[in-house]
């Protein structure tokens, strides 16, 4: 009677070890790159959020400023024009929700998103103009995620009173 040797059929104990951490480093790595990169658009997504916001305050002050038909009353955090129908409207920073809003006497109209905080705005005179500088920010958190971006920036604004 011939005995048959099983041993040549499948892998050994060894060569499944060494394909098994060879799989699990692979995976890891796969992982850890998927991760990266998802982090990584979340951020740019986060960074055009914010910087959005930022062009849409500065624009819609700047359109405000220029077509008034005079400057009123400016304090640090709130400044006052007269429109040429007349009526007032105020630009005005709450630091208690971190928000700018834009004021018509109809109500306040909030000048960013929900998803931004304005964390410090302030008004100056310089000149026939307003100058405005404001730092805005967001942040998001989850589980694996952790981002915050902050952005400052400002302008200087005359009105173009002769024009009008």
């Amino acid at each position: 009677m011939k005995i048959e040797n099983f041993n040549n059929k499948g892998f050994s104990l060894v060569e499944v070890l060494v394909y098994t951490v060879v799989l699990v480093f692979v995976i890891q790595v796969l992982f850890s790159l998927i991760t990266n990169t998802m982090g990584e658009a979340q951020y740019y997504i986060l960074k055009e959020k914010v910087n959005q916001n930022a062009r849409l305050i500065i624009t819609r002050i700047n359109q405000e400023i220029k077509t008034s038909k005079s400057i009123d009353s400016l304090s640090s955090d709130k400044l006052t024009l007269t429109r040429f129908d007349g009526s007032s409207m105020d630009i005005y920073w709450l630091n208690s929700d971190k928000m700018v809003y834009l004021d018509t006497g109809s109500g306040g109209e909030l000048l960013s998103s929900d998803d931004v905080l304005v964390d410090s705005f302030q008004f100056a005179s310089s000149g026939d103009g307003v100058e405005f500088e404001f730092e805005i920010s967001a942040s998001e958190k989850n589980y694996w995620l952790d981002l915050d971006y902050e952005f400052a920036t400002g302008a200087f604004v005359v009105p173009r009173t002769e024009f009008y």
